[in-house]
This record gives C-alpha cells, sequence and structure tokens, in this order.
C-alpha cells in the first residue's frame, strides 16, 4: 500500500495585534488587581449571564 501524498499546508497570515488582542490583554491586566471576594463576585455575575441566555431559572444559583 502506498502512503497518502503529504499536501503542503498554506502558511495563513494573521496579523500580530487585533482589536481583540488588545482588549484581552487589558482585561488580563485589570482581572490581575482583584480580590478572591471581586473575583468570586464577578465570576458568579458573568455565569448568571451565560446561563440566563438561555432562559434558564436556576441561572440565579449557579455555583462553582
Amino acid at each position: 500500500m502506498s502512503k497518502p501524498s503529504q499536501r503542503n499546508k498554506k502558511r495563513l497570515a494573521y496579523p500580530d495585534e487585533t482589536a481583540g488582542s488588545k482588549l484581552a490583554g487589558e482585561m488580563r491586566k485589570k482581572t490581575n488587581n482583584l480580590t478572591p471576594e471581586q473575583e468570586h463576585y464577578y465570576f458568579q455575575k458573568a455565569m448568571a449571564l451565560i446561563y440566563a441566555a438561555d432562559g434558564a431559572k436556576e441561572a440565579a444559583s449557579v455555583r462553582r
């Protein structure tokens, strides 16, 4: 049996920096300064937003 031929993969050209990567970097810097209580509070709010999108009534009591 012969081996399948290898294709030359195209190199995709991605920019080094995008608006999303800049925003993500800024958010990481800001979140590094949060206290554990603040982290917990914002985590709970984010999870409620994510799970409330599908209409789940349990979203308010989301726990880690």
